[in-house]
């Protein structure tokens, strides 16, 4: 069975942000995004998304 976890902020290997602001000129308004692992039966993992939505679902349908 497919699951995921959230990745731990210290175990990150790259921090991806998202721009929170509308104005495209300010860059300190800046959010971390989170990052969920995907992991196969083994434990292994294959993939990080960046939503906890899009790991349910990913997870959701892998287990069909």
């Amino acid at each position: 069975m497919y699951t995921w976890e959230k990745v731990p902020d210290e175990e990150r290997e790259t921090k991806i942000y998202e721009d929170t602001h509308d104005d495209s000129q300010v860059i300190d308004d800046l959010t971390l995004l989170e990052q969920y692992e995907i992991l196969d039966p083994e434990g292994d993992q294959i993939a990080i998304v960046y939503s906890e939505g899009d790991a349910e679902a990913l997870v959701t349908h892998l287990n069909r």
